[in-house]
């Protein structure tokens, strides 16, 4: 079954010769213009769209590594999302995955290149066998989290498609990889030292060499290029996931038998979920 995006699921639909300008701004000479996809849609504002959950979110100051939680009743605004990716952003800003979301994010440490470059390797061909070909990988920062997207059709409820997606890559062998839950925290993308990576893990651009819309277009255009039906990809992983759910089973749990009339209490059924 594939999940890319086909005939119910277009991502490259036909736009004006208008439609297709990418920015104002040239790209910087050591970096070709063919390198930014041309998008016809608003960059900014489906990256806003795509990073709705800003309650309780993390902040640090640029060059501190000590982060703090913001209150849980402020949410963050467009202007603070925008302004934080901006090169003279004096905040450094971390989000919480909620329970719906339009995208998955899987994330793994840097070791070193060989090491890097086989997990990334393993991560594409455990993707490829359930139809997610064409991920492309972002790092943080140099030397720091490498971030890879998988792109929805629209918003689905997180958890079961982790779940799924965890067990499958441990199936296929790669065991350190995180794919992110509800509650968990992520660096927002394209703040100061964010990079694209090649398949070969690689540099190819990184932040500060570009423009704030260059950045954008480009961005959302490598996280777009390929969408996934979440209920296809749920489809993928049913069986786990109801082998799951059995494992919060009805249990007879019997209490004391001693009771003040000297009689057993009557056994009583409670849902426990078995380790």
């Amino acid at each position: 079954m594939t999940i890319i995006s086909g005939t119910k699921y277009n991502v490259t639909p036909t736009y004006s010769a208008e439609e297709l300008v990418i920015t104002t701004y040239q790209p910087p000479v050591s970096i070709a213009a063919s390198l930014v996809p041309a998008i016809a849609l608003d960059s900014r504002a489906l990256f806003l769209k795509l990073f709705t959950s800003r309650f309780a979110s993390y902040a640090r100051t640029v060059g501190s590594a000590k982060w703090r939680q913001l209150s849980q009743f402020h949410q963050l605004s467009d202007e603070e999302v925008i302004s934080s990716i901006s090169k003279e952003s004096k905040a450094y800003r971390a989000l919480n995955v909620h329970q719906t979301e339009s995208f998955l994010l899987l994330q793994f440490k840097a070791e070193d290149r060989n090491a890097d470059r086989e997990t990334w390797e393993k991560i594409n061909a455990a993707l490829q066998s359930v139809g997610l070909a064409g991920r492309k990988l972002f790092q943080v920062s140099e030397s720091s989290t490498y971030q890879a997207f998988v792109y929805f059709s629209k918003a689905a409820s997180i958890l079961p498609l982790s779940k799924g997606l965890t067990n499958h890559l441990v199936q296929a062998g790669v065991t350190n990889v995180e794919v992110l839950k509800p509650g968990n925290q992520f660096i927002l993308p394209l703040q100061e030292g964010y990079r694209w990576m090649n398949n070969a893990v690689l540099p190819v651009i990184a932040r500060h060499e570009m423009t704030e819309d260059m950045a954008l277009n480009f961005f959302m255009g490598e996280v777009t290029k390929a969408i996934c039906c979440p209920d296809q990809l749920l489809e993928h992983f049913k069986d786990f996931l109801a082998a799951e759910a059995k494992r919060e089973i009805m249990e007879i749990v019997p209490d004391d038998a001693a009771s003040q009339n000297g009689k057993a209490k009557r056994k009583e059924r409670r849902l426990k979920v078995l380790p």
